[in-house]
């Protein structure tokens, strides 16, 4: 299993927003190794599945997607990074990608793909 990245709590709501993030991981299975800074994982469920989780972790400063061919939202972390949902992500040979979770820092890019 990869490592995955968390800085140290620096309040309740963050050891939440962290638990409840490793409780998505663990749901999940991993997904394709890349090449860059992006470790992926795979999840049974919709689109909806992933709006769910989205709001579970009660992001801050939530806005919708602006300028993208996809629906969803962002919002932001406790910790720092940012979250992203959305209904689609560019997938291979011009074919639609399959609904997305996010969880992206200066360093590191977190994506569970729902299918």
């Amino acid at each position: 299993m990869r490592t995955l990245w968390y800085k140290t709590p620096k309040c309740e709501g963050q050891k939440e927003e962290d638990k409840i993030w490793k409780e998505l991981i663990n749901d999940s299975r991993s997904g394709k190794e890349t090449k860059g800074n992006t470790i992926q994982h795979d999840k049974k469920g919709s689109y909806e599945t992933a709006e769910e989780d989205f709001n579970k972790l009660h992001p801050t400063n939530v806005q919708s997607l602006g300028n993208s061919k996809f629906r969803g939202k962002w919002g932001d972390m406790l910790d720092g990074s940012n979250i992203i949902v959305r209904d689609g992500s560019k997938g291979k040979r011009g074919q639609l990608g399959p609904p997305t979770l996010v969880r992206q820092n200066d360093k590191k890019n977190i994506k569970i793909r729902y299918n």
